[in-house]
């Protein structure tokens, strides 16, 4: 038998012709669904990319220095070695990639902000959480609430075909 390689058009073709498919494989269904709202799967896909450096200067600085300390301190003097500079260098292309999809954030219905190009010589305010001060750490605040607003829409379609239909 030689197989030949499917590719997602005919994938779909194929998943569509399934009866009853939102009951047999909700979360296929649910992700062909949400993919056409493609903007929030390609705003999602930036997560891994943002996160370890997100992470990282959380753990150094968070609790540790005021806000008007972080004002005063640089990113490109975080970055004193390869790992440090690698996980920089991906969260700026996932961070670039937000600015490309979504222009505008508004943290808790607050205040609406555009995503700006973080580099190295920016402050490190802005790559730490704030909801206090419109811009810097408040814009990263904003962009992973819509991660999480993203995010449970998916998973809420999904609890909503378990819960209206018994596998």
């Amino acid at each position: 038998m030689i197989s030949k390689k499917i590719n997602k058009d005919y994938f779909k073709e194929y998943f569509n012709g399934i009866k009853e498919k939102e009951k047999k494989y909700p979360v296929i269904n649910t992700y062909l669904e949400f993919e056409i709202r493609e903007a929030n799967i390609n705003y999602l896909n930036n997560i891994n990319k943002m996160n370890p450096f997100i992470n990282y200067m959380l753990n150094k600085y968070d609790l540790k220095i005021t806000r008007k300390e972080a004002k005063d301190k640089y990113i490109k003097n975080e970055l004193n070695n390869d790992y440090i500079i690698n996980m920089f260098e991906k969260f700026k292309e996932g961070w670039n990639n937000l600015h490309n999809i979504n222009k505008d954030i508004n943290y808790l219905y607050r205040v609406d902000m555009e995503i700006e190009k973080i580099d190295k010589n920016d402050i490190i305010a802005k790559v730490l959480n704030d909801d206090g001060e419109k811009g810097n750490g408040m814009i990263v605040a904003g962009v992973y609430q819509k991660f999480s607003e993203y995010q449970n829409e998916f998973i809420n379609n999904i609890v909503a075909y378990l819960d209206n239909n018994t596998l």
